[in-house]
């Protein structure tokens, strides 16, 4: 979406006056701590571009800037000023903007009068000036419409728009806002991580709406802010990765990784098109996690483990589970990747089985029809992996199996767990067999087996077909996940056949690690939909 007054050869707006204290935003930010380089070259943007992108790193400060710029704007254009603002959920909104904006605005309450903010809004003198104020809304578009963002004017134009996370949000909320930034005085302020190369503040930088040259594009690195002046300031207060840290990411994942790329270095991703799940969509499921996502009552539990090799002494033993629910997906690790042999491992992974079957089947067990035994009901309240009514309506207890790669089928895992767990099926998963296909994509010709695990992996993360996926993973997961490649290929004479680059390709990008975890993902993605090939899913969105 190209803003309709906005071109590249357009002169920048003239500066708006500062307001009635005289204060320009850098000065006014001052108030709250150190004010580093960037900070201020998003400050001085604000006054002269009416339209500012901010292309940044994670741990940057750009969210405390947001905030500050927010009570900077009703400060000093008193008493017309209005500020209109959102992100990426609303969850995001409420706890992350807002609350660095209510914690922020402490500091500079007695130039509000005494006024409070409340968890979204702040009204400083709603008697006298109703249309002073800021604001906080629902970056959910119902239809094609953001009739909350339509409309927003000021006496004097003075009309602050702040999306957070603005390359997530809906292209309607940007035509929305657009109608308010005919006005001279009218601002928009789109900060974000380019976990993603698409949205309509990518479209800026395509189509010279933002740019460097115009100095209304900022693009920020952690580097950028461990070269400032002001980084012993800020590094002494805490809150922001370390030097080291850094360092050792990079170090870790290579600099041209997709999770250096867009975390470190706030660039956009080099594989994106290539990328066989990208990256935005497993921050969503993150997110969903991390905000506490309910997936209701518990359908089935895919427990996969990914064996180490008895050769390299059991080092890499990865276990993960996905949990099935009437309202969506919730994957999560077990245990820690741990180190020990195969006849250890299969004790310890028998441990973990036995304490599912402990806490989803409260000590019964499961007959040959799937059906209750001994247990009615099952009271689950938890982060997401449990019901919130804990109602299984008297029917059955929620199915459980394991999936074990090639490595553990060759060591006869299966044979052993089946033994040991004759109640809980276990899957040998063999990454060179044939692909079942997909039942949502009868058109998609599949590789081999593996491929066929990425692709439901990505069937569930996308989220197109099935309910929401949530995703309880860390920077090591997501970084495995993001850079495997897709690719097209010819075999068994079709045209076009999808594959996952192979493991071995993957490694000599990455040092020669091996992405244990991902497998695990994708071996759970897979255990899913292993068996349900003709049947309906009930946590199907169609």
């Amino acid at each position: 979406m190209t803003p309709s007054s906005q071109n590249p050869d357009q002169k920048p707006t003239p500066t708006i006056d500062p307001g009635e204290f005289g204060e320009t935003p850098d000065v006014y930010l001052e108030q709250f701590g150190p004010v580093w380089g960037k900070m201020r070259d998003i400050a001085a943007s604000l006054l002269v571009n009416q339209y500012t992108a901010v292309r940044s790193a994670t741990g940057t400060s750009k969210t405390h800037t947001a905030a500050g710029l927010m009570l900077w704007w009703l400060d000093t254009h008193r008493p017309h000023g209005r500020v209109i603002s959102t992100a990426k959920t609303m969850k995001q909104v409420e706890t992350v903007l807002w609350a660095q904006f209510r914690s922020m605005q402490i500091k500079v309450r007695h130039r509000f009068s005494g006024a409070r903010p409340d968890i979204i809004q702040f009204f400083p003198d709603r008697e006298e000036h109703p249309k002073w104020f800021a604001m906080g809304y629902n970056p959910k578009v119902e239809g094609t419409e953001a009739t909350a963002f339509q409309g927003q004017h000021s006496e004097t134009g003075h009309v602050l728009f702040v999306f957070e996370e603005a390359n997530t949000i809906h292209p309607a909320i940007f035509a929305a806002a657009e109608g308010s930034l005919d006005a001279a005085n009218a601002r928009m302020l789109a900060i974000f991580n380019p976990n993603v190369a698409r949205g309509v503040v990518h479209e800026w930088e395509r189509d010279g709406t933002v740019s460097k040259k115009q100095g209304n594009l900022i693009t920020i690195s952690r580097y950028d802010l461990y070269k400032d002046p002001k980084w012993p300031e800020l590094e002494a207060l805490g809150g922001l990765p370390s030097k080291k840290r850094t360092d050792a990411m990079v170090k870790k994942y290579g600099k041209n990784s997709t999770i250096v790329r867009v975390k470190v270095f706030g660039e956009y991703p080099l594989i994106d098109a290539d990328a066989a799940i990208p990256m935005d969509k497993v921050e969503l499921a993150i997110d969903r996690f991390n905000e506490g996502f309910d997936i209701g009552r518990i359908l089935q539990i895919v427990v996969a483990w990914d064996v180490a090799g008895e050769e390299d002494g059991g080092d890499d033993n990865s276990l993960g589970a996905i949990f099935v629910g009437e309202k969506g997906f919730l994957f999560k690790f077990l245990v820690p990747d741990w180190n020990c042999l195969h006849t250890q491992s299969e004790l310890k992974v028998y441990g973990e089985l036995e304490k599912l079957k402990a806490k989803y089947w409260k000590g019964g067990g499961r007959d040959s029809n799937g059906m209750l035994a001994g247990v009615t009901k099952s009271n689950h309240q938890s982060n997401g992996e449990e019901s919130a009514d804990g109602d299984t309506g008297g029917s059955s207890l929620p199915s459980i199996k394991l999936i074990v790669d090639a490595v553990g089928e060759g060591s006869h895992v299966p044979s052993h767990m089946n033994e040991k767990q004759p109640d809980i099926p276990t899957i040998g998963f063999k990454a060179g067999m044939k692909s079942e296909g997909v039942k949502e994509y009868p058109e998609v010709v599949l590789s081999n087996l593996i491929s066929d695990a990425w692709y439901h992996a990505r069937v569930l993360l996308l989220g197109d077909t099935h309910k929401p996926l949530a995703a309880d993973i860390g920077e090591e997961t997501v970084h495995e996940l993001t850079s495997r490649k897709q690719v097209y290929t010819n075999k068994r004479g079709e045209p076009l056949v999808w594959a996952i680059e192979s493991k071995d390709e993957w490694k000599s990008r990455n040092g020669g690690a091996s992405p244990d975890r991902a497998d695990v993902f994708v071996m759970a993605c897979w255990g899913v939909f292993k068996g349900k090939k003709k049947k309906k899913f009930d946590w199907a969105i169609v």
